[in-house]
């Protein structure tokens, strides 16, 4: 048995020890080392668990971990057609593995169409959530506010930034 393996089922014995009552299903973001963690305490609580796959944690995971996984899971959601397309093909019931893409497909929402004359005068917030790390360009954001202020008459463009 590895040390990392020993190391994430002593996570998973802190995790378990840590839970509250009343936890009915574990889900767990990312398919390498959390879901390991997430997999081994659900073990032992004897509860369902779901998991969350992106790229760096399907690619560089080992066919066999990622089988034993989707074996025991309930659902998981990933991100690309190629990932479910592999993920899919690892599992027993590929039905587990679900395509959902990132972002919103605004056709499926019906709102009025107006023009930067007819924009409410209200504040206008940019919400951003994640690391501040350069890989994540999180100064994108900031880049385009002096040109909402002159496009959107009436508002107050802010920035909200929630660095994990």
């Amino acid at each position: 048995m590895s040390h990392n393996r020993v190391r994430r089922f002593g996570q998973a014995l802190v995790l378990t020890a840590e839970m509250p009552t009343g936890v009915e299903q574990m889900y767990a973001h990312f398919l390498h080392t959390p879901a390991s963690v997430t997999r081994y305490s659900a073990l032992l609580n004897k509860l369902p668990w779901s998991c969350s796959a992106h790229a760096k944690d399907i690619w560089t995971s080992e066919e066999w971990e990622l089988r034993e996984k989707l074996q025991e899971l309930e659902w998981l959601a990933t991100c690309t057609k190629a990932n479910h397309t592999y993920l899919q093909s690892l599992s027993d019931n590929p039905d587990k593995v679900q395509l959902v893409y990132h972002g919103l497909d605004f056709d499926r929402f019906n709102y009025p169409q107006t023009t930067a004359s007819e924009t409410p005068a209200e504040t206008v917030k940019i919400i951003s959530v994640g690391r501040a790390v350069p890989k994540k360009a999180m100064t994108t954001c900031l880049k385009p506010l002096p040109c909402c202020q002159q496009s959107l008459t009436g508002t107050s463009p802010t920035l909200v930034v929630a660095h994990c």
